[in-house]
């Protein structure tokens, strides 16, 4: 037995094709090393993607929504393909056993299990693993309109991951604080880059995107998606009080977020999402690169993945006052 070749399964707090965020680069950057990596999408395939049995996933002879190969490496995505006519309660209670029996004929069980959210754990024993990790990347209590019954219940389910791990891992300062009351093998990590993908050589060389809209004076960036965290209120007022500027923001909205305060204003352009390919041509365009984030709950326990590349790209990065991003204070302007 190959001791230094790792098998990880992944349990996701998004699907793998969502966007491209820090998971992918860990997880690629594992595969290309030669470790075999199994991805657990954490919603189901949908009724197109369906199968009277979640086994088929497995057959060579079917192409099958449930499992996609990504490259590079071994690294394989599975999405629980629901068995048509049990119901939501018993493909939820299928899933797990579905999910063995794949993870058993790859060869995954006793590997490494990295959960990414909490409801992860009742996958976990279906792939008998060795150890546990939890890698936090936000606070699981902010997101959404939760009551003060339903953050409690989010802090408790964390809770539990946190004593059920080996290890835990933190995404920011303030997230590993809290672990360590719970967790005494909790460390920090934070994001990194692709600092090649997003050096200025590399935007130089991307070649232009022609949908992109024509643009004014200095052009503002964001790069990210347009959910709650980010202060529309406040790029509103920066495009009202510099109409000869253009601000471009480069990220798919997130369903039931209201763009009204920005889709009526000339010098704003909602871009859409846009494939971590074409990310060097779009921050080509930008003089200045934007975190116009709100000061939240969410936001005080985050570590922006865009900064890390946005400082890789040479270009000067604007963010408003955000804990998370006391250790770059130096090399950035806070708003």
């Amino acid at each position: 037995m190959d001791t230094t070749r790792l098998s990880v399964v992944c349990f996701g707090q998004q699907n793998w094709d969502y966007c491209w965020t820090g998971k992918q680069q860990l997880l690629s950057r594992l595969a290309a090393r030669g470790h075999r990596v199994l991805y657990v999408d954490p919603e189901w395939a949908g009724a197109a993607g369906a199968s009277t049995s979640a086994w088929a996933a497995l057959r060579p002879e079917r192409s099958h929504a449930g499992l996609t190969r990504e490259g590079p490496g071994e690294l394989l995505v599975y999405r629980y393909a629901p068995v048509r006519g049990l119901g939501w309660r018993l493909n939820q209670r299928h899933r797990p056993r579905a999910l063995a029996r794949v993870a058993s004929a790859l060869g995954f069980t006793g590997g490494v299990a990295l959960a990414l959210r909490p409801p992860a754990l009742d996958l976990v024993p279906a792939v008998r693993p060795r150890g546990l990790l939890y890698y936090a990347v936000d606070e699981m209590t902010a997101f959404g309109e939760r009551s003060a019954d339903e953050r409690r219940a989010v802090r408790a389910a964390e809770d539990r991951m946190l004593r059920a791990a080996d290890v835990a891992l933190a995404v920011s300062e303030r997230l590993h604080r809290r672990f360590l009351t719970v967790q005494p093998r909790a460390y920090y990590l934070p994001n990194g880059a692709d600092v090649e993908h997003f050096a200025p050589d590399a935007l130089a060389a991307a070649p232009p995107l022609a949908d992109l809209p024509p643009t004014q004076g200095p052009v503002l960036g964001f790069v990210g998606q347009v959910d709650e965290r980010l202060d529309q209120e406040l790029v509103a007022a920066v495009a009202r009080a510099r109409p000869d500027w253009t601000v471009l923001l480069a990220g798919r909205v997130k369903p039931g977020v209201d763009v009204a305060t920005l889709g009526g204003l000339p010098n704003v352009h909602l871009l859409g999402y846009r494939d971590y390919a074409d990310l060097p041509s779009v921050l080509q365009r930008f003089d200045v690169c934007l975190v116009p984030y709100r000061r939240t709950e969410l936001t005080r326990s985050c570590n922006p993945l865009k900064v890390f590349e946005y400082l890789a790209t040479g270009r000067p990065v604007v963010a408003t006052d955000l804990d998370g991003l006391q250790w770059c204070r130096h090399a950035i302007e806070i708003a």
